[in-house]
């Protein structure tokens, strides 16, 4: 049934089944936990600290820090929203804003770090995907 929310929105309630599989379970309860948030928080802050190292002509430390550091964020940030995925379902994920924000994110991240290694092999312009 459905409920009236504001003036003009209607919101269908959330039903979902819970997974039985243990290993389904078992990821629910590690990425449930205030732990798991507390490391994707820190996760965050470093990613930020290190992207503020960056500076018009990087010294060749600070361009290897942000090669290696984008590559280490984009995989573990990118296992996260598989293992979201995989224990919620695609419609129980995407029915956040946030995890629908963070996929985003992680899937622009692996496009540019496609566009990065294969360099001059394909002409594009990486700058076309800032419009």
């Amino acid at each position: 049934e459905r409920e009236r929310v504001g003036e003009h929105k209607l919101k269908l309630p959330m039903l979902y089944d819970d997974p039985e599989s243990w290993l389904r379970c078992r990821i629910i309860d590690v990425i449930s936990c205030t732990e798991f948030d507390l490391l994707s928080a820190f996760l965050i802050v470093a990613n930020i600290v290190v992207m503020a190292f960056e500076s018009y002509k990087p010294a060749l430390w600070q361009m290897d820090l942000g090669t290696i550091s984008n590559s280490f964020f984009t995989l573990v940030f990118g296992w996260e929203a598989l293992f979201k995925l995989y224990v919620f379902g695609g419609a129980r994920y995407f029915a956040s804003g946030w995890n629908k924000f963070d996929f985003f994110i992680v899937m622009i991240s692996y496009v540019g770090l496609l566009i990065d290694n294969l360099g001059n092999a394909v002409q594009f312009n990486p700058t076309v995907l800032r419009v």
